[in-house]
């Protein structure tokens, strides 16, 4: 992001629903949310309402969605493919 003579770091989340695999009947969508910080309430706040399953990357500030009866988690394999960091470590 630019600010008054330097850049700033900032985010863009992104939400996209897309049921057409599944025959859903919902046109597909991608929604574009800006924040200036990582916290958690941003990406989750549209998803407050969500029933059914989200697919999402490890991002604690998702952790709050699946706690309740409303929506379950899909987790991302982008990550797998990484170390624990306890292997990492001892690695050094």
């Amino acid at each position: 992001m630019q600010a008054r003579d330097k850049a700033q770091t900032a985010r863009l989340w992104s939400h996209v629903r897309d049921e057409r695999p599944w025959c859903g009947q919902a046109p597909p969508c991608v929604c574009y949310q800006f924040s200036i910080d990582r916290k958690g309430e941003h990406p989750a706040s549209p998803l407050k309402g969500c029933k059914g399953v989200i697919h999402a990357d490890g991002f604690t500030g998702f952790n709050g969605l699946f706690e309740t009866d409303r929506a379950s988690e899909q987790a991302s394999m982008v990550h797998v493919r990484r170390k624990p960091a306890e292997e990492r470590i001892a690695l050094r």
